[in-house]
């Protein structure tokens, strides 16, 4: 179950930087949009997608009906991972000035800093499996 778990959380990061890297590379290259800026869009874009992919396949077995809460769990819990990310990322494009035209570079390295932040919460706060009910049932 846990490395299912993993596997599918992996994919899902790797479906969410596709969107976020794509999007923040799109916007700086072809909008000329600051690369600190369009991470904003490119952030919250990748974490509906992630969302999606989480709450539909690699946790389904454990989510909740109450979908308006659970998606505020995740943005909550993504908050930690977010903040390695973008530092990260912030670290790399300070770091690199030539990289600002190509901000992928740090979108890559910010998505392994937030990962397993990420995957925790999301497994033991956002998904986290309903107590079992007083009556023995196991559900």
């Amino acid at each position: 179950m846990l490395r299912r778990q993993l596997l599918h959380f992996a994919l899902a990061g790797t479906l969410g930087f596709v969107v976020d890297a794509a999007l923040v590379q799109g916007l700086v290259r072809f909008a000329g949009m600051d690369p600190y800026l369009a991470r904003i869009p490119a952030v919250a874009a990748a974490i509906l997608t992630t969302f999606a992919y989480n709450r539909a396949i690699t946790f389904a077995d454990r989510r909740s009906p109450r979908l308006l809460a659970e998606f505020g769990r995740y943005v909550l819990s993504c908050s930690a991972g977010l903040a390695a990310n973008y530092a990260a990322y912030a670290a790399v494009l300070g770091g690199f000035p030539a990289l600002r035209d190509w901000p992928v570079a740090g979108v890559a390295v910010g998505a392994l800093a937030g990962m397993v932040v990420n995957f925790v919460a999301a497994r033991y706060f956002v998904f986290a499996r309903p107590p079992a009910s007083s009556d023995g049932a196991t559900g």
